[in-house]
């Protein structure tokens, strides 16, 4: 199974590909629309991790007690 995402829109199987679609078909399918230039391999890019520098700050609330009534 590879993962592509398709460049044109296809009719296959009683199913529309549409573009833009990311699919995890079988090697051959997907060998046979990467050749024909439908498709391209489809790699998923990791999220960046969130640095101190990048965080937003968080806002502080007082914690308020009802202890003085």
């Amino acid at each position: 199974m590879a993962k592509i995402k398709m460049i044109r829109t296809v009719l296959a199987e009683n199913a529309w590909h549409k573009e833009g679609d990311v699919l995890e078909l079988p090697e051959k399918l997907s060998n046979h629309y990467l050749n024909r230039g439908i498709a391209v391999l489809y790699k998923e890019e990791k999220a960046q991790k969130e640095t101190k520098e990048n965080k937003q700050s968080k806002k502080k609330t007082k914690n308020v007690s009802n202890k003085n009534k």
